[in-house]
C-alpha cells in the first residue's frame, strides 16, 4: 500500500512573474497557508524517489551479546512489481543504534518488475554487541515517468541470514 504520510520538499519556491494592482508595502499580510490534494494513482517523475528506511532491532541479549561475528551473508529471493530500481543500503548496529565498526552493505539493487532475483548481503567487518540492522531502500524511476497502483508490492521469499564467528 501507500505510506500514510509523504513528506514534501519544495525547491526553489517562488511567485510567478504576474502583474499587480493596488500592493499595500510595509504592511505584513502574515503567513501563507495553503491545502493540497493528492489523487492516486500516484504517478512519479524522473527526478522523484521514495526513501524508506527502517530499523530492525532488539536483538541483543546475554547470548547474542557474547557473539563475535566475523562475516554475515543474508540471501533472498526478490520478486519487485514496481516499476521503479531499487537501491538498498544498510549497516549493522549496536544496543544504542551506532553503527558498529564501520560495517556496512550497500549496492545491492533490485531491477523494476524483477521475478525471484536473487539478492546477496555480504557484512564482512567483525560485529560485536549486536542489536540489530538499519537498512534504506531507495526506489529510482529508471528513465521514465511511473505511476504506482495499489496492487504494486515488493515480495521477498526464502529468506536466510548464515553468520561465522565464534561465542
Amino acid at each position: 500500500g501507500l505510506p500514510s504520510s509523504l513528506k514534501v520538499k519544495l525547491e526553489n519556491p517562488n511567485v510567478p512573474v504576474q502583474h499587480v494592482e493596488n500592493f499595500q508595502l510595509g504592511k505584513d499580510f502574515g503567513a501563507i497557508q495553503g491545502k493540497y490534494t493528492f489523487y492516486t494513482p500516484l504517478e512519479l517523475g524522473i527526478n522523484s524517489k521514495i526513501v524508506y528506511a527502517s530499523t530492525e532491532d532488539g536483538w541483543n541479549d546475554e547470548e547474542v551479546d557474547a557473539i563475535t561475528i566475523k562475516e554475515m551473508e543474508i540471501t533472498a529471493s526478490v520478486t519487485n512489481n514496481l516499476p521503479l530500481d531499487i537501491e538498498i543500503t544498510g549497516y549493522p548496529i549496536d544496543v544504542e543504534g551506532n553503527r558498529i565498526n564501520n560495517a556496512k552493505f550497500e549496492g545491492v539493487s533490485v531491477k523494476a518488475n524483477a521475478v525471484d532475483q536473487p539478492l546477496n548481503i555480504r557484512i564482512t567487518e567483525e560485529i560485536k554487541h549486536l542489536d540489530g540492522i538499519y537498512f534504506e531502500a531507495v526506489a529510482v524511476p529508471n528513465g521514465a515517468e511511473n505511476v504506482l497502483k495499489p496492487t504494486e508490492y515488493i515480495l521477498l521469499k526464502d529468506l536466510k541470514v548464515k553468520v561465522s564467528g565464534n561465542y
